[in-house]
């Protein structure tokens, strides 16, 4: 597997093919867009290790999950201070019901086990409506086809303000999952949101 190492952006921690200094951020984060702070990634999601994250996702092969979370909290354990709130990203209820569990929340879980000094907060983001499976979406239409179905939990808001945020997901490939969960959490009084992923596609 190709473990993410420097040189990476420093916003969304995309692989950079140079190094161009402490501080560099890729083009798409160069725009201003985004919402979170900043991301961090264990492996390019490719080929080899598409088989773990989809036996995570499809086949209930959860015997990975905590060697996965340790390997997430070693890719970068400054974000994960004392003060931050652990917040998976969510699914839809009818996609949970298919699959009978939701893959970032069991990485968040393991995350908290290796983490007790963390707030774990399995349901702060609700889907309100399911939305088309993103794979063979532009970014654009991406964007579109999440914008307005990830609130914050309306009995969870009092949690929210002054806090930083955790988003744990499987993987980020253009960032709009990402982007529409930090806005919602932004919104309701977050202070700052960051996210941190299994893999990262590095071509969208």
């Amino acid at each position: 597997m190709q473990f993410i190492t420097a040189p990476f952006c420093s916003q969304c921690g995309l692989p950079l093919e140079i190094d161009l200094g402490e501080g560099a951020i890729c083009g798409d984060c160069a725009t201003g867009q985004n919402h979170f702070s900043r991301i961090q990634s264990v492996f390019v999601y490719n080929d080899t290790s598409k088989d773990l994250v989809l036996k995570l996702k499809h086949g209930d092969a959860h015997y990975g999950a905590p060697t996965y979370a340790q390997w997430m909290v070693q890719a970068q354990n400054d974000l994960l201070d004392s003060d931050s709130l652990l917040v998976p990203v969510p699914l839809h209820w009818t996609r949970l019901f298919c699959r009978c569990y939701n893959q970032s929340q069991i990485l968040a879980k393991e995350i908290s086990a290796l983490r007790p000094n963390l707030q774990y907060i399995p349901d702060m983001l609700q889907r309100t409506r399911a939305t088309a499976r993103q794979g063979q979406l532009s970014k654009d239409q991406r964007y579109q086809n999440l914008k307005g179905s990830i609130k914050v939990h309306p009995r969870k808001k009092t949690l929210i303000k002054g806090k930083r945020i955790v988003l744990i997901d499987d993987v980020m490939t253009s960032g709009a999952t990402m982007n529409v969960c930090a806005k919602a959490l932004l919104k309701a009084g977050a202070t700052d949101v960051n996210g941190l992923t299994l893999g990262r596609v590095t071509r969208t």
